[in-house]
């Protein structure tokens, strides 16, 4: 059995629901199952682990952090909590997100970026504002919102 540790800094922990959907454990597990890399001698490799064989664990570094204060559960200087959260994926959700990155790679060739706000990632982008108004269809011209219809139409065709 193989385990990828991801360590993560957020302040709180996601739910099994999110970690056994989350877009990036999946391209790890497909990183793992099917991609190839460069080992330290030069030569190529393939990583070849089974996703029957990997399990992905979200490590959260913040559980790490003791108590300060006494709890009903709890004392002073215990930990938070076991930091591991653990998820694997399936074939099947491999197929299904070799046959989405392929529809996106092609979107991606083709020129078509559609914006995807997020509260996770816009604080901390420049266009944040920009690309909220476009997202509304301010700014946008008849053929980038006919591109990003039909972009729509080909991630909901592959999932």
């Amino acid at each position: 059995m193989y385990e990828l540790l991801d360590f993560k800094t957020s302040k709180f922990a996601p739910s099994q629901a999110f970690l056994d959907v989350d877009y990036q454990f999946g391209l790890y597990a497909l990183a793992c199952a099917d991609a190839t890399f460069k080992s330290s001698d030069g030569t190529l490799r393939l990583l070849d682990i089974p996703p029957d064989r990997l399990k992905i664990t979200w490590y959260h570094l913040r559980d790490h952090i003791p108590y300060k204060r006494k709890t009903k559960n709890n004392q002073i200087g215990d930990e938070r909590g076991d930091p591991r959260r653990t998820t694997a994926r399936s074939e099947e959700q491999i197929k299904s997100l070799k046959q989405d990155l392929s529809k996106v790679a092609t979107n991606i060739r083709r020129g078509v970026f559609p914006r995807n706000p997020s509260y996770h990632t816009c604080p901390l982008c420049p266009y944040a504002e920009m690309c909220a108004k476009d997202s509304c269809g301010m700014g946008l011209n008849r053929n980038q919102k006919s591109q990003i219809q039909q972009l729509v139409q080909n991630l909901e065709e592959a999932a």
